[in-house]
């Protein structure tokens, strides 16, 4: 979705609620079950045809293993189409794929390992491991902030520059 920026907040739900459970290799069946509620239901929030309740989004974040902030900060989503598509059709694990995207969805496009902690919903040790997982091949790098001295994740690499391949 290359528009994004122009996405109604209900249109954003939509493709994240879609993408994640994509990500997690869901079918709208298995979501709905887990959840409680018809694959039509969940085919309905994904078309549009149906408004997302907060009480089925506290539900689906569960589901998706995350928590009901991490949804709402994955819903925010900005045009960076090329990443997007790679990180979608990547190979990637879908935990790597949610802390890749809730990086892509950082303004600075760096954070450090609270920050991507609270954005996923992740636990923070699958997180410092998914970070040091994605750092030895080479996708993340470490960033030290001089004046805070903290340290932080960013892109090794960009699409642009040839050197990402799914």
């Amino acid at each position: 979705m290359s528009h994004a920026l122009t996405m109604t907040r209900e249109a954003r739900q939509r493709y994240v609620i879609q993408r994640a459970r994509q990500a997690r290799g869901l079918t709208q069946r298995e979501l709905g079950q887990r959840v409680g509620v018809s694959p039509a239901t969940i085919s309905q929030l994904e078309n549009g045809r149906k408004s997302l309740d907060p009480r089925l989004a506290e539900r689906l974040a569960n589901a998706l293993q995350l928590q009901g902030q991490a949804l709402q900060q994955l819903l925010n989503t900005d045009d960076k189409a090329d990443w997007r598509r790679w990180i979608w059709h990547s190979r990637c694990s879908p935990n790597e794929k949610l802390l890749l995207l809730a990086l892509l969805d950082r303004s600075a496009q760096a954070a450090e390992t609270e920050g991507l902690v609270e954005q996923t919903g992740l636990p923070a040790g699958t997180v410092r491991a998914l970070t040091d997982a994605l750092h030895r091949r080479g996708l993340l790098r470490r960033v030290f902030d001089s004046q805070s001295g903290e340290q932080a994740w960013c892109f090794a690499l960009t699409p642009a520059n040839g050197g990402l391949q799914p």
